[in-house]
C-alpha cells in the first residue's frame, strides 16, 4: 500500500491574465515551509520559502521549474520558456534558472503582507501573490532580534556584539539543535540561530551533501532521501564552522491483509517503523481513517500514539497493527504519519558568559526556539563560591557547574517574555552583598503541566561600583585637527566646548584629526585609560558661507583598567569658523634655523650648535617662538651664525592656491618668494633681557640654496641676565588672478638662554 503523507494548510487561488496570458497562483503550507506556486500554459513555477518571516529578517528559498507538455519536444521548449521566468518579492528578482535565491524583508510592511510577482522573460507580469510576514521579534527572537529588545541604554559586554550591534553573534557549537531522527523522504528542520543566508550552510547526511531548499533565522530546510534508513552522521556548516551529531533515518511503511472488504468483513492493517537502533527520543503517529462512510478503525477513526524505541528489536523496526471493520462494501484509505522530531534551543542572551556586565538593574535576556506557545520560564541566580579574581584574569568558567542541592540567592517563576531585571541586590549565603560570581539558569517549562522543556546556564560577575570606569571632567577636553585644502594643510583646529572663531578659506575643506585631550575618571583612586577614540562624522567637511558658522563633532570613547568595567564617554566638541571667499589668505609658513658659534669667547664653545624647526599655522597671532637651548654654549661677546633654512610659505584662495610673491622685487634677489625684516634688538640697558647686536660679514643675506644667513653678538655683560632673542619677520604677498591680494606678516623670534 502506498504511504499517505499528511499535507497541512490552505490553498488560495487567484487569476491574472496580461497579454493573452494567464497564470494561476496558490500558496500552500507543509511543516513551516511555504509554497508559492504559478501555474502558466508552460508549467509549474514554484518559490519555496520559510513560511515564518519576519520583517527585517534574512530568507533564503529555492525556485522550482517544472515544465509540462505532450512530448519531449514540448518539454524541452516549455522548460526553456520557465528557465527565463523570473519571481520578483520587493523588487528583489529570482530568477527559475537560477534555483536559489537571498531576500531581505522589509523593515516595515503595509499590512503584514509583501508581495510575490511572476514575470515573464518579457518583463511581463503573470501573477501576484501576497506572502504573510510576522511582526517584529515575536516570542522567540534571534540574536540580532535579542539585541534589539534590550532596555534602551543597555551596554552589551560580549566585544563582538559591542563592535557589531546589528549583526548575529558568530555562529558556535550549541546554536543549532540537531534532531534526534529524521523521517526518510520528508522536509525537515534543523532549529537554530541562523543568519538566513543559505549561500554559507551546508547540509551533510551519511557524507552525502543535500540540497538546503529555504533557510530563514528560526532554522534550515531540507529534504531528506527516501533511500536511506539507520543510523548516519548529520553534520551541519554554517558561516564556515562545522558540527556533526548522530541521527536515525526512519521509515514508515504501511499494509494490508485485505484492500476491499465486503460489509462486516474485517482486516488488519500493519504499520511498520524501521531504522531505529540506537534512537532514544519516542516519536509520535497519528492514525487516520479517510473513509469512515465504508470503515470503522478500532479505537477510533483519529489515534494519537507514542512509539518506543526501546521496544524495537534487534533489527532496529517496531510494528503496530490496526483493525478495521467494513460498513460498506469497497475499498479504504487510512493515512499513518509519524510526527517531526523535536527541535527545541534555549540560549542566555546576555549577561554574555565570564562578562562584567554594568547594567544597574541587571537585566537577563534569553532566546527561545522550538517551544510551544505559551512557555513559562522559571529564573534562578546562584552563588558560585570562587575568588573573584580569577573572574578577572579571563580564566573560563564554561560550562557552569552548579552543585545539586544548591539554594539560588533569587529565584523567580512562572515568567513570560524573554527578559527579566534582577534586583539591584540580594543577600549571599555568605552575608554579603550582590558582588563576587554568580551562575544563571534559565529553564523552560511546559505552560500546561510545567514539565522541563529545557535549560540553559550561563554566568557572570559583579563587583562593586568602586570597581568602574567612568567618565573624567571633560570641560578642559579638546581635539586637534588639520584643516585641507585637499592634501594641503592650510590651517590647523582646536576644537573645544566654548570655541573661539578661526577665519579659514573658502572650501572645500576637510577636517583630519591628528590628536584628542580627553579625560577618564579613577577605578578605585587608579587613573583609568582612553581608548577606542571615534570620531563622528569620521572626517568633517565644513560648509560654505560668510557668516559665522559651528561645527559639531561627536567623540566617544572608553575608560578601561584591567579589572574594572569598561566606562563609556561621550562629548561634542565644536568648531566655530567663518570662511573668507574671494580673497587671498596667508597660509602656513615654515622655518629652520640653525645657530652656531663661531667666534667664542672660549674654545670649548667654539663651533657648537643647535637647530629648531618652527611652523606657523594659518590665522595665528603673536610671535613664534624658536627655542635655542642646551646644545649651545655661549658668554657675551661670542659671535653666533644664524642661518634660515627650509622656508615654506603658503596662501590660498578659494578652491586654489595663491602664488607667493616678495614684497620689494629690488630689494630680494631673483627667485626669492619673500622678504626678512630683522629686529633691532639693541638696547640701552646693559641687563635688557633682548641684548643683542647685528655684526655684518661678507656674504650675509639670500643664499644660492634660498637660505638666510646673519651674524650677531650677545652683549650681556650681567651675569643675572640668562636669556636674550632676535626677532625676524617675514614679508610676503599672496597674489592670485581674480582674488584680492593680502600682505603677509609672519613674526618669529629665535630665543636664547644663557646656561
Amino acid at each position: 500500500m502506498r504511504n499517505l503523507i499528511l499535507l497541512a494548510g490552505g490553498i488560495f487561488l487567484s487569476f491574472v491574465a496580461l497579454a493573452q496570458k494567464s497564470a494561476t497562483t496558490a500558496l500552500r503550507n507543509e511543516r513551516e515551509l511555504s509554497f508559492v506556486e504559478f501555474e502558466t500554459g508552460e508549467g509549474r513555477v514554484t518559490a519555496v520559502l520559510p513560511s515564518h518571516v519576519r520583517m527585517g529578517d534574512v530568507i533564503s528559498g529555492t525556485v522550482l521549474a517544472e515544465p509540462q507538455g505532450k512530448n519531449e519536444r514540448q518539454l524541452s521548449k516549455n522548460a526553456q520558456l520557465l528557465n527565463g521566468y523570473v519571481i520578483e518579492m520587493e523588487n528583489e528578482p529570482s530568477p527559475a534558472k537560477k534555483g536559489r535565491f537571498t531576500w531581505k524583508m522589509p523593515a516595515s510592511v503595509a499590512g503584514g503582507v509583501v508581495g510575490l510577482v511572476l514575470k515573464d522573460n518579457l518583463g511581463r507580469i503573470l501573477a501576484r501573490q501576497v506572502f504573510p510576514v510576522l511582526d517584529g521579534p515575536g516570542t522567540t527572537p534571534s540574536g540580532k532580534e535579542a539585541l534589539e529588545g534590550f532596555p534602551a541604554g543597555f551596554p552589551v559586554t560580549d566585544p563582538v556584539l559591542k563592535a557589531h550591534p546589528q549583526a548575529h553573534r558568530p555562529f558556535a557549537e550549541g546554536d543549532a539543535a540537531l534532531p534526534g531522527y529524521l523521517r526518510a523522504g520528508q522536509n525537515e528542520k534543523i532549529t537554530g540561530f541562523f543568519d538566513g543566508d543559505s549561500r554559507n550552510s551546508v547540509i551533510t547526511l551519511g557524507g552525502a551533501e543535500l540540497e538546503v531548499l529555504a533557510e530563514s533565522p528560526e532554522g534550515i530546510f531540507f529534504a531528506v532521501p527516501d533511500t536511506l534508513s539507520g543510523r548516519h552522521t548529520l553534520g551541519i556548516t554554517e558561516q564556515n564552522k562545522t558540527f556533526t551529531g548522530e541521527v536515525n533515518i526512519v521509515n514508515l511503511s504501511l499494509s494490508a491483509d485485505k484492500l476491499t472488504l465486503t460489509r462486516g468483513e474485517t482486516t488488519r492493517v500493519t504499520i511498520e517503523v524501521s531504522g531505529l537502533d540506537g534512537l532514544d527520543s519516542s516519536l509520535p503517529l497519528t492514525l487516520s481513517n479517510l473513509t469512515p462512510g465504508n470503515i470503522t478503525l478500532k479505537g477510533g477513526n483519529e489515534q494519537q500514539k507514542t512509539l518506543d524505541p526501546k521496544q524495537a528489536g534487534p533489527s532496529g523496526i517496531l510494528r503496530e497493527t490496526a483493525e478495521v471493520t467494513a460498513t460498506r462494501s469497497g475499498a479504504f484509505s487510512v493515512l499513518v504519519t509519524l510526527g517531526p522530531p523535536e527541535s527545541q534551543l534555549l540560549r542566555i542572551e546576555t549577561p554574555v558568559v565570564g562578562s562584567l556586565p554594568a547594567a544597574d538593574p541587571l537585566v537577563v535576556v534569553w532566546t527561545a526556539k522550538g517551544f510551544p506557545e505559551g512557555t513559562r520560564f522559571n529564573l534562578s541566580v546562584y552563588a558560585i563560591p570562587e575568588e573573584p579574581a580569577s573572574a578577572l584574569s579571563g580564566e573560563s568558567k564554561d560550562p557552569v557547574c552548579i552543585t545539586e542541592g544548591s539554594i539560588p540567592v533569587y529565584s523567580a517563576t512562572r515568567l513570560s517574555g524573554n527578559m527579566h531585571s534582577l534586583p539591584g541586590e540580594w543577600e549571599n549565603p555568605d552575608g554579603n552583598q550582590s558582588q563576587g560570581l554568580f551562575a544563571i539558569r534559565v529553564e523552560a517549562a511546559d505552560p500546561v503541566t510545567g514539565a522541563l522543556l529545557g535549560e540553559a546556564s550561563s554566568w557572570f560577575q559583579t563587583i562593586s561600583a568602586s570597581r568602574k570606569c567612568r567618565c573624567g571632567d571633560n570641560a578642559s577636553s579638546f581635539i586637534l585637527a588639520d584643516i585641507r585644502l585637499g592634501d594641503l594643510v592650510v590651517a590647523r583646529a582646536s576644537l573645544s566646548q566654548n570655541p573661539s572663531n578661526l577665519e579659514l578659506p573658502s572650501g572645500p575643506l576637510s577636517l583630519r584629526f591628528t590628536e584628542a585631550s580627553l579625560d577618564c575618571g579613577n577605578c578605585s583612586r587608579t587613573p583609568c585609560e582612553v581608548a577606542n577614540v571615534v570620531y563622528v562624522p569620521a572626517v568633517p567637511v565644513i560648509l560654505p558661507g560668510t557668516s559665522i558658522q559651528t561645527l559639531d563633532v561627536r567623540v566617544t570613547w572608553d575608560c578601561i583598567l584591567d579589572g574594572c568595567i569598561t566606562g563609556s564617554c561621550e562629548k561634542t566638541f565644536k568648531l566655530k569658523y567663518s570662511l573668507a571667499p574671494d580673497k587671498c589668505e596667508c597660509g602656513d609658513v615654515a622655518v629652520t634655523v640653525e645657530a652656531r658659534n663661531v667666534n667664542a669667547s672660549k674654545p670649548a664653545n667654539l663651533g657648537t650648535r643647535s637647530t629648531v624647526t618652527s611652523h606657523r599655522p594659518a590665522g595665528s597671532s603673536g610671535t613664534a617662538i624658536l627655542q635655542i637651548g642646551n646644545t649651545l654654549r655661549y658668554e657675551s661677546g661670542d659671535e653666533v651664525e644664524i642661518v634660515i633654512s627650509g622656508i615654506q610659505p603658503h596662501c590660498w584662495c578659494q578652491d586654489g592656491l595663491c602664488n607667493p610673491e616678495p614684497t620689494d622685487r629690488d630689494d630680494v634677489r631673483s627667485g626669492k618668494p619673500l622678504t626678512i625684516d630683522l629686529g633691532e634688538n639693541d638696547a640701552d640697558a646693559s641687563n635688557d633681557n633682548h641684548n643683542m647686536i647685528r655684526v655684518a660679514q661678507p656674504g650675509d643675506g639670500w643664499q644660492t640654496d634660498d637660505s638666510y644667513r646673519i651674524h650677531v653678538r650677545f652683549r650681556n655683560a650681567q651675569s643675572n641676565t640668562r636669556d636674550v632673542y632676535q626677532d625676524f619677520t617675514l614679508k610676503y604677498w599672496c597674489i592670485q588672478e581674480d582674488c584680492s591680494r593680502s600682505l603677509c606678516d609672519k613674526k618669529f623670534r629665535i630665543h636664547f638662554g644663557f646656561f
